[in-house]
């Protein structure tokens, strides 16, 4: 198992993210996972102890959902913990705490023939 360096914590703001977007996905029991640029951070940076850089600010998460409901669900319990709101122009988009931009990839059953998401 992997763990972060001692004198690389992961940001806190990070880690409130990872947390409430766990919650949500536990209690819709559905599949979820970090991805994107983040997700490199964390592992080169935090655990391996390299420098990054990063030109955007955003946390990317895959969640495997069957439907467009189930997908605007999980938006929704986000929604009302209180620290997350809807982008002002990106459908995917979830802002928290009107800092960080959240962007939640769907993939799974809600994929149309050849898996399209539209």
């Amino acid at each position: 198992m992997l763990t972060t360096k001692a004198d690389k914590p992961v940001e806190g703001v990070v880690v409130d993210i990872l947390g409430h977007v766990k919650i949500a996905a536990e209690g819709m029991g559905v599949p979820c996972f970090l991805i994107g640029a983040k997700a490199i951070d964390l592992l080169l940076h935090n655990v391996y102890g390299f420098n990054t850089y990063r030109p955007t600010m955003d946390t990317d998460f895959a969640v495997a959902l069957e439907s467009w409901a189930k997908y605007n669900e999980f938006k929704v319990s986000l929604i009302r913990t209180g620290k997350f709101k809807l982008s002002s122009n990106k459908v995917h988009q979830l802002v928290y705490q009107n800092t960080v931009p959240v962007d939640l990839v769907p993939f799974g059953g809600l994929e149309g023939p050849r898996g399209k998401i539209a």
